[in-house]
């Protein structure tokens, strides 16, 4: 579903699949507090918080004043977090998707044919990879740089490999009669998948790590991850993750819509 979403901005700038999310996730948001909100328990306590603001303005040299005004200003801010309580409860199951899928698009970069990247595969709990046989056999595309890194403190084993060819490549790790398999994206443009981390076939990786099948629940192998590039976003002249600039867009989609649909926010 969410590759189809996004497959008309694949070839665009990145910018535009990240505005379109916005703007579905400023719906979506809207459409929330329009079918739970509560309109005038939301207008009535943000019209006594702006008033007891400026009251905290015109008394700021009456502290007895200043002080009870600071209470009220606190119950009618509570007030109006419980009147956004069941729209925002009724976001956070679709909101929570959307964001751990704009993170496996947005987060990271593919590799670069020429470019070196860490193959981590952490072990279950107790396990010392000193004493076990491990490989790491890299398929057409891909280069296998070194040795394996046994870290027995933290139950891991780690290989540099190096792209050569585009494509959706893959890693073949073998540890003792096990043989787990995870692809590597590289050369590839747009805003792909790139699912970092396998792990092992749980709800919570079900949910948090989509996009690609899942470890057996008998595997000695925890995770399998590929180390991606991090990918960053230039607003105003900073760098930042995409989280940032996906905030403000939202907010002003937001603030924005509201306005025809005559939403209490």
């Amino acid at each position: 579903m969410f590759d189809f979403f996004f497959s008309p901005w694949q070839a665009s700038d990145p910018w535009a699949g990240l505005t379109a999310a916005a703007l579905t996730a400023a719906l979506l948001t809207l459409l929330a507090y329009r079918l739970a909100g509560n309109p005038e328990r939301i207008r009535s306590a943000r019209n006594h918080i702006l008033a007891h603001l400026l009251e905290v303005r015109l008394y700021r040299r009456e502290p007895r004043t200043v002080l009870k005004v600071q209470g009220l200003l606190l119950a009618h801010t509570m007030r109006y977090l419980l009147g956004s309580l069941p729209p925002l409860l009724l976001l956070a199951g679709p909101l929570g998707v959307l964001l751990v899928q704009l993170d496996l698009r947005f987060s990271r970069l593919p590799l670069v044919p020429g470019t070196a990247a860490l193959v981590k595969v952490r072990l279950e709990s107790g396990a010392l990879p000193g004493s076990l046989d491990a490989a790491l056999h890299a398929g057409p595309g891909l280069l296998v740089e070194t040795p394996p890194l046994r870290i027995d403190s933290e139950a891991e084993i780690d290989w540099r490999i190096r792209a050569v060819e585009a494509g959706i490549r893959t890693v073949e790790i073998r540890i003792g009669s096990e043989v787990e398999v995870k692809s590597v994206a590289v050369g590839l443009s747009g805003i792909p998948a790139l699912p970092a981390e396998r792990g092992k076939d749980t709800w919570t990786n079900r949910l948090f790590l989509p996009g690609e099948s899942k470890l057996p629940a008998g595997s000695r192998l925890r995770s399998i991850e590929v180390v991606y590039p991090e990918r960053t976003w230039q607003v105003f002249g900073l760098r930042m993750s995409w989280l940032s600039p996906f905030l403000l867009l939202l907010l002003l989609f937001t603030l924005l819509l509201r306005i025809p649909w005559r939403i209490e926010l």
